[in-house]
């Protein structure tokens, strides 16, 4: 039996977004919204969205990172290698 990926979408390049460890600080109209990583499985970033790939890093270690454009459409996923 398959389940549905849990998406969290920032679509919005003008919001706040803070990473800590195991939740996401997310900035909205001037308010503050705390959002625990454990809920979801996906994230889609929109590319304009002032992000640090030490953030975006830190975010692939538990979901999957995806970066879209204004219109939602996939423009690629972040993902960590290891190299040996």
């Amino acid at each position: 039996m398959s389940t549905t990926p849990r998406r969290l979408i920032v679509a919005d390049p003008q919001k706040s977004l803070r990473i800590q460890s195991g939740h996401l600080e997310l900035k909205e109209n001037g308010v503050w919204r705390i959002i625990g990583l454990q809920n979801f499985d996906e994230i889609y970033i929109h590319k304009s969205l002032q992000i640090t790939i030490e953030s975006l890093y830190v975010l692939s270690k538990t979901l999957k990172v995806y970066l879209i454009d204004a219109h939602g459409h996939f423009l690629g996923q972040f993902k960590r290698y290891k190299f040996s």
